[in-house]
C-alpha cells in the first residue's frame, strides 16, 4: 500500500497536503537513501514539512552527508533539504 501511495504522490500545492502526505513524502526521501549502496544511508532519517525535507541521523564522513542531500534532491515535492546530519568519524558506514 506504501509503494502504491509513493508511486503516484503527486501534489499541487502544500495546501493540499495532509499529515499523512507529509509522512508519504518522508517515507519516499528514506526509500531512496535506502536503495543507495550505502549502508549508512540506511541510518538517516527523514522528515517533511511544507517543503522543506530534513535529514537527521549519524554518518561517518562529509562525503557522505552531502551524499545523502544529493539522492533526496530530486523529489518534486521538496523545496528545500535542511542537511542536519551530524558527521562522526567512529561511525561505521
Amino acid at each position: 500500500m506504501l509503494a502504491q501511495a509513493l508511486s503516484t504522490a503527486r501534489f499541487a500545492t502544500c495546501d493540499e497536503f495532509s499529515a499523512t502526505d507529509f509522512r508519504i513524502v518522508a517515507a519516499l526521501a528514506e526509500q531512496r537513501l535506502r536503495a543507495a549502496r550505502f549502508a549508512a544511508m540506511r541510518r538517516v532519517s527523514c522528515s517533511y514539512a511544507d517543503g522543506v525535507l530534513t535529514l537527521s541521523g549519524v554518518v561517518a564522513t562529509y562525503h557522505l552527508k552531502q551524499l545523502a542531500q544529493t539522492i533526496v534532491r530530486g523529489i518534486d515535492e521538496v523545496s528545500r533539504v535542511e542537511n542536519c546530519l551530524r558527521v562522526c568519524s567512529s561511525a561505521t558506514d
